[in-house]
């Protein structure tokens, strides 16, 4: 069963696929996440679950991360652990990251403890972001 017409997948293929305009070709994705807050910030960036964000709010959001694990002293090429499930906080904190000019290494919160500490000794992160739900693992 099709839901767009040919015609309308082949245009819908082309315009996402024109890349003339190179605007945002050079782009990384924290910073195309500015550009396009910056031009449609009203517009849906997230869905997940319950919860809507627009690239506006993703974006203000993610600032207000970025600002914080600054003043906890992330710096430019530092490595910052990630272990969150899937979600619309998932998504701020990756964006967060890269703001600072740091790299995150994710960590699945499904893993077994084990796994977990073997990858937290290999990169030797700076700081580890997770959630109360997943911290269990860490104090065990």
């Amino acid at each position: 069963m099709h839901l767009v017409s040919v015609d309308g997948s082949q245009t819908t293929v082309k315009r996402f696929n024109d890349t003339n305009d190179s605007t945002t070709l050079q782009l990384c994705l924290h910073q195309l996440l500015k550009y396009v807050s910056e031009n449609h910030s009203d517009k849906t960036a997230l869905i997940c679950a319950n919860t809507t964000l627009t690239f506006g709010e993703l974006n203000v959001f993610a600032n207000r991360l970025a600002r914080a694990l600054v003043q906890r002293g992330v710096r430019n090429g530092d490595l910052i652990g990630v272990a969150l499930d899937r979600s619309v906080d998932l998504v701020a904190v990756l964006l967060a990251v890269l703001k600072t000019g740091a790299a995150y290494v994710p960590i699945d919160p499904a893993f077994p403890a084990e796994r977990i500490f073997q990858m937290m000794d290999d990169a030797c992160p700076k700081l580890l972001i997770t959630g109360r739900n997943i911290l269990k693992t860490f104090n065990s």
